[in-house]
């Protein structure tokens, strides 16, 4: 029963530890879908912010400055570009965290892997596989073929020979 138990609480570290990864994960895409429609808004607002200094230029105007759509586009595409910056610091300090929750997946990992490859169950005791009994020598599986060969002459020759 506490072989159960150590499986399920073995088990239970992977799948909390992965669980907690792929939350973080899950964050930073999140945050970095955020960053992509920001971009987008931004590009938007570039081409409208570029046709009206397009068309100020064919009119040779020079009263840019004082153009309250341009100087609106420029605060908004400024606003934008700061929300990038503070949702890229965001991410960094989600990504900075997390690396605990790797070190985490992976030692639980690593642990497990090495009872099963020791061959250990998850009390800590030895177990009895296949691997453990011992494996013959090359030599010994020589031997074994070339008797296996001087059986089958034997057995050949006297199948050929007719018996008086």
């Amino acid at each position: 029963m506490s072989l159960i138990k150590n499986g399920m609480k073995e088990g239970k570290e992977i799948i909390e530890a992965g669980s907690e990864q792929a939350s973080f994960q899950i964050v930073i895409v999140k945050k970095k879908l955020k960053i992509h429609g920001i971009q987008k808004k931004i590009e938007i607002e570039m081409a409208k912010l570029g046709e009206i200094l397009y068309t100020f230029f064919q009119q040779k105007r020079k009263d840019i400055k004082n153009d309250k759509q341009v100087a609106g586009l420029v605060e908004s595409i400024k606003e934008k570009k700061e929300e990038i910056k503070k949702t890229e610091q965001e991410i960094a300090e989600i990504q900075s965290n997390s690396e605990d929750s790797k070190e985490k997946l992976f030692d639980s990992g690593k642990n497990l892997f090495e009872k099963i490859k020791k061959g250990l169950n998850l009390n800590g005791e030895i177990t009895e596989s296949a691997d453990a009994q011992p494996k013959p020598s090359l030599q010994q599986k020589i031997s074994d073929v070339e008797k296996e060969k001087k059986g089958k002459k034997v057995k050949k020759t006297a199948k050929e020979k007719p018996s008086l």
